[in-house]
């Protein structure tokens, strides 16, 4: 049976500071849950867009709202990227996505992070109380494998004028602070720390590396 669904645009955080979000369920206004949707960062999210409104509908399908954001200082929320505090500025959209829902009354609150997203979602679960769950979806694992990937892309792709500005790292879609590059560079996706967070979790990886296998295995 197919279900009727509307999705709301709206605004979530400070004032000041407000990221903009989009809000997928059932047009009758009920779910037995919600799931924020991580996105990646910089071209990721903008090649992934469709696919995470798709699956935002597909949740709905289910009877589950769905709320996908844009990261302070990305896409149409407010700030700049290339601060020093953008990692924070991304794990407060987090924060604030999952407090939006909570103020709409679900009591049920999930995460899932798709790529770089993931690697997001995991940093932000020691922040967070009473996460449901989280689905880490063909996780980044290493935020410098993303930091190296994107940089080649963007040479490929735009050249290296911007390489030779001082106190950032120029990304595809995406241009970092060098504190900002350096927090991301270190971030790990790792079984331990998931393990810490003791909250259900279901990690659906694209690569059959070693890594990949023992997070597979922490999730059964």
């Amino acid at each position: 049976r197919t279900v009727s669904t509307m999705t709301i645009d709206t605004w979530c955080g400070s004032e000041s500071e407000p990221a903009l979000g989009f809000l997928d369920l059932p047009e009758s206004g009920l779910a037995r849950g919600a799931v924020v949707i991580c996105p990646p960062l910089g071209h990721e999210h903008v090649i992934a867009y469709r696919a995470l409104r798709l699956l935002g509908q597909e949740l709905v399908e289910k009877g589950i709202a769905a709320f996908r954001f844009d990261y302070l200082g990305q896409g149409d929320s407010s700030g700049e990227s290339a601060v020093a505090d953008a990692p924070d500025r991304w794990l407060r959209s987090i924060e604030e996505s999952v407090a939006y829902l909570r103020s709409a009354g679900v009591e049920h609150v999930m995460l899932a992070g798709l790529t770089s997203g993931a690697l997001l979602a995991a940093a932000a679960l020691p922040r967070l109380e009473g996460i449901a769950g989280v689905v880490l979806w063909d996780p980044e694992l290493a935020g410098s494998r993303f930091i190296r990937r994107q940089k080649s892309i963007h040479r490929m792709t735009v050249g290296t004028d911007d390489d030779d500005v001082a106190g950032v790292v120029p990304l595809l879609s995406l241009v970092l602070h060098d504190d900002a590059a350096r927090w991301l560079g270190e971030a790990r996706v790792q079984a331990d720390s998931v393990a810490e967070a003791k909250v259900p979790t279901l990690v659906v990886p694209r690569r059959a590396d070693e890594a990949s296998a023992q997070l597979v295995r922490f999730r059964a």
